[in-house]
């Protein structure tokens, strides 16, 4: 399987390292040759193990399993990588649930071979690589596979995806938890927004500099070619969803000192 990189709009110097992370979402069926490739998702690493995060929409609505979605460790690899945990979230209010609209999928540190990521790694989110302040006007870039450019040969089994990526200026927030809002900057021929959804959102210091600070600001749910106007989860939120994995099953006080003791391993191990 192989991949083109985006014709709608260039990728900046600053932007080829975080978006590294994005992954389509690929669906493989054993008992027939079809492959699905409905959106995205993309790869985060955190205190030292490796996540693969997507919308629940794009797996529950088109009744997929993830037990048959294949993550490749990159466009020049072929292996799958191994997902035994896979976690969704629930809401307290059944009127605001876009911030549980989420799949997390958990890999084990000693099934990974790293080096079959290349330079197209998980995006590290286990310090202070995350946005927290979200002004107006802030600058953010989203990357995602658009299917209506996709070449799927089933006969051969060859696949040529295309990923689109754009810059978006960060709008405000919504009524709903942990959800905003941006508007996309997109020339006239950018592809249909169907199939971005999974999409994570970044900022960078100088999009120009390949050596740019990286944030990451979130994942992209929904959007409109027509309007522009994405809303997405914010990263801090997707961050607390890595957490459930480590001292999700403690109560806080003993949560909070557990996970001071696994970060000062993750210190030391570094």
């Amino acid at each position: 399987m192989s991949a083109t990189e985006p014709s709608s709009m260039p990728i900046p110097p600053g932007l080829v390292k975080p978006f590294g992370c994005v992954r389509a979402l690929i669906f493989q069926f054993e008992d027939s040759n079809f492959t699905a490739i409905p959106a995205t998702g993309f790869l985060l690493r955190f205190l030292g193990e490796t996540f693969f995060i997507t919308t629940r929409h794009a797996v529950m609505n088109a009744k997929f399993d993830t037990k048959d979605l294949c993550v490749p460790y990159s466009r020049r690899s072929n292996r799958c990588i191994p997902f035994p945990t896979v976690k969704t979230f629930s809401a307290v209010d059944r009127n605001d649930t876009d911030q549980v609209d989420i799949i997390v999928m958990k890999s084990d540190r000693s099934l990974i071979e790293e080096l079959l990521f290349g330079d197209e790694q998980p995006f590290d989110v286990s310090e202070h690589q995350v946005v927290l302040d979200y002004t107006k006007g802030l600058l953010l870039h989203f990357k995602g596979i658009t299917p209506e450019k996709n070449d799927l040969n089933y006969d051969d089994q060859k696949f040529h995806l295309h990923f689109s990526s754009a810059p978006a200026v960060y709008e405000g927030e919504t009524i709903y938890r942990s959800i905003h809002m941006a508007k996309a900057a997109i020339p006239e021929d950018f592809p249909d927004f169907d199939g971005l959804s999974g999409s994570p959102l970044f900022a960078v210091t100088d999009e120009n500099s390949y050596e740019s600070e990286s944030l990451f600001a979130g994942m992209l749910i929904r959007g409109t070619r027509s309007s522009q106007i994405l809303h997405f989860i914010e990263g801090a939120r997707v961050k607390n969803y890595l957490l459930e994995f480590f001292i999700g099953h403690l109560p806080m006080e003993e949560g909070n000192i557990e996970l001071g003791r696994i970060f000062q391993r993750y210190l030391e191990a570094k």
